[in-house]
């Protein structure tokens, strides 16, 4: 099982990737994409969440912790 570091932005029409996006040391385990839509989330088991720009590929934001993350998900609380 090929187990992958890499972010791979794809064509929505024929499934070519268009962008590939490095920045994880170990397999990616989640992705949230953000409600701004051009950006994304990842998890990893190198311990990091990262915010990616997915029109540049650019790292915009990274938090780490001590230990593996094996899955993610994002809540927005709404507030009056």
């Amino acid at each position: 099982m090929l187990e992958d570091i890499r972010l791979l932005v794809e064509d929505n029409t024929d499934a070519v990737p268009i962008l590939q996006i490095y920045g994880h040391t170990s397999p990616i385990t989640g992705l949230v994409l953000s409600k701004y839509s051009a950006q994304v989330y990842s998890s990893s088991r190198d311990g990091t969440v990262k915010l990616w720009d997915l029109l540049s590929g650019s790292e915009l934001s990274a938090i780490s912790l001590t230990s593996s993350i094996n899955a993610m998900a994002i809540v927005s609380v709404l507030t009056n």
